[in-house]
């Protein structure tokens, strides 16, 4: 309330009735202007990868995705795979790319993977002989770069 009657609180800001100032939403939330009560103070909408919690945004984990606003995360279809964070089911696919195996080796082989620009062959057979049974979806990869 002002001296000359009630003004609107803005946005982002609650009042409950004959308060005498507007109170800032908590950390993260927001509200719309002339909000009543805090519990007008919501968090904004998460983007995909991330879903709704009580306490704010959390990251989609291994194997599952969601789109923008979701308050859960979906899983990939069975024996699919994706990375924490997806956004979709598009991100699901089938290897084992997204195992801690390969990443240790991409990380570990840093001169493998500046030789890839020039000789993939050589590093088809580096990959080959450290993860046997899964090069059909590395080839593939290769194929479509």
């Amino acid at each position: 309330m002002t001296e000359s009657g009630c003004q609107q609180c803005g946005e982002n800001t609650f009042s409950g009735a004959g308060a005498s100032s507007c109170t800032n939403c908590p950390d993260g939330k927001l509200s719309a202007a002339g909000s009543t009560s805090e519990d007008d103070c919501e968090y904004a909408p998460c983007s995909a990868g991330d879903y709704m919690t009580e306490s704010g945004c959390q990251q989609c984990g291994e194997n599952t995705y969601c789109g923008a606003g979701a308050s859960s995360c979906t899983s990939c279809p069975d024996g699919k795979m994706s990375a924490a964070g997806s956004t979709s089911e598009a991100d699901c696919g089938y290897g084992n790319f997204f195992e801690p195996k390969a990443v240790r080796f991409l990380q570990n082989h840093d001169k493998n993977l500046k030789r890839l620009k020039y000789d993939r062959k050589f590093f088809v057979h580096s990959f080959d002989s450290y993860f046997e049974n899964d090069m059909f979806q590395l080839h593939a990869r290769l194929e479509t770069t």
